[in-house]
C-alpha cells in the first residue's frame, strides 16, 4: 500500500465514523440483565463529567483532579449520562451511583447503575470508533455510545425519566434509538 492509499483509508474511515450511528452487537445486548427493559441506544457528543480513573476502578464516583485530567488519567461519563447523573441527584435524596464493571486500560467499556427509590437505571458505555491504542480517539465523546435500561417498576415515573432523556437528546442533537431486546 503507497502513501496515497493509507491517506485516502484513513479518511474513509474519519468521516464514516462521523456520519453512522453507533450499532450495539446483538451478543452484547443480550449480556444486558433481563430486569432492565425500554433500552435506548445513543451516539454521543459531549463529554459530560471527568471521573478519577482511579477511584472510579475502585468503585467510587468522585470528580477527576485537575492533575489527573492532565495526565489524561479519567474516566468520561459522557453527556446524557451526566445530565440524568445530575438530576437524579439534585431531586433524590437517596440517589446512589454504582460501578458495576468499571473501564480498564484495555477496555473503555464500562457498566454502571443509578439507583433511586423509584427503581433503577443501567447503563453501558462502549467506544464504538477509533483505535483504543490512541488516547486522543478515548477523549472523543463522539467515539462512544450509550445503552440506558430501565427498571422502574412505576410506569408513569419510567416514562417520565424516558422523558426528560430524550428532550437532552432533542435539545442536544443526541442521535438516539430504541433498542429490542434480545433473547
Amino acid at each position: 500500500m503507497n502513501l496515497k492509499q493509507i491517506i485516502l483509508t484513513l479518511l474513509v474511515v474519519f468521516v464514516t465514523a462521523n456520519v453512522s450511528f453507533c450499532q450495539f452487537s446483538k451478543k452484547l445486548i443480550s449480556k444486558i440483565p433481563e430486569k432492565y427493559t425500554d433500552l435506548i441506544e445513543t451516539r454521543e457528543n459531549e463529554k459530560g463529567m471527568l471521573l478519577s480513573y482511579s477511584k472510579f476502578s475502585e468503585g467510587q464516583f468522585q470528580l477527576a483532579t485537575e492533575k489527573e485530567e492532565s495526565n489524561l488519567m479519567t474516566t468520561m461519563l459522557l453527556g446524557s449520562a451526566t445530565f440524568l447523573y445530575e438530576y437524579l441527584k439534585e431531586e433524590y435524596v437517596s440517589f446512589e451511583p454504582i460501578v458495576l464493571k468499571p473501564n480498564g486500560f484495555t477496555s473503555t467499556a464500562f457498566e454502571i447503575e443509578f439507583n433511586y427509590e423509584m427503581g433503577s437505571i443501567y447503563i453501558l458505555r462502549k467506544m464504538l470508533y477509533g483505535n483504543i491504542l490512541n488516547p486522543l480517539v478515548a477523549e472523543n465523546p463522539n467515539n462512544y455510545g450509550l445503552i440506558f435500561g430501565f427498571d422502574i417498576k412505576d410506569s408513569s415515573e419510567k416514562e417520565r425519566i424516558i422523558n426528560y432523556l430524550n428532550q437532552f437528546f432533542s435539545e442536544n442533537e443526541v442521535e438516539n434509538k430504541k433498542v429490542a431486546l434480545i433473547p
